[in-house]
């Protein structure tokens, strides 16, 4: 799995790609502490490119949500693939986090919710 990551309108955006399992969700942890660290309360993560997650990569995305909750913040999750979306569905998460159709819209979604 690889990801880039940067601030645009304002937001943390964290883009995703390949596949976010268990050889690669404790590297991603790794945006957890940027973004507490960055004190980031605005962050996206641009799943357009991401194939599979498992449950490691759910546990990840579960903390990065409570660490932003925790600041006041919003985690929104942006253009998930079918697969990507239907693993999000079963294991109920789709309900934890403001999803978004693509990148433009979870920009609005951010700048919504803090202005």
């Amino acid at each position: 799995m690889g990801w880039t990551e940067g601030i645009e309108d304002g937001a943390y955006v964290v883009h995703l790609s390949d596949r976010l399992d268990g050889a690669s969700a404790s590297d991603f942890e790794r945006v957890v502490t940027l973004v507490a660290d960055g004190n980031h309360t605005k962050v996206i993560l641009d799943m357009s490119d991401l194939m599979y997650i498992s449950s490691a990569g759910l546990r990840v995305i579960l903390l990065l949500g409570k660490k932003v909750r925790s600041m006041k913040g919003v985690l929104v999750l942006a253009a998930l693939s079918n697969m990507v979306h239907e693993i999000f569905d079963v294991s109920g998460f789709l309900s934890l986090f403001p999803i978004a159709n693509n990148l433009e819209e979870a920009k609005k979604i951010c700048s919504d919710d803090g202005e």
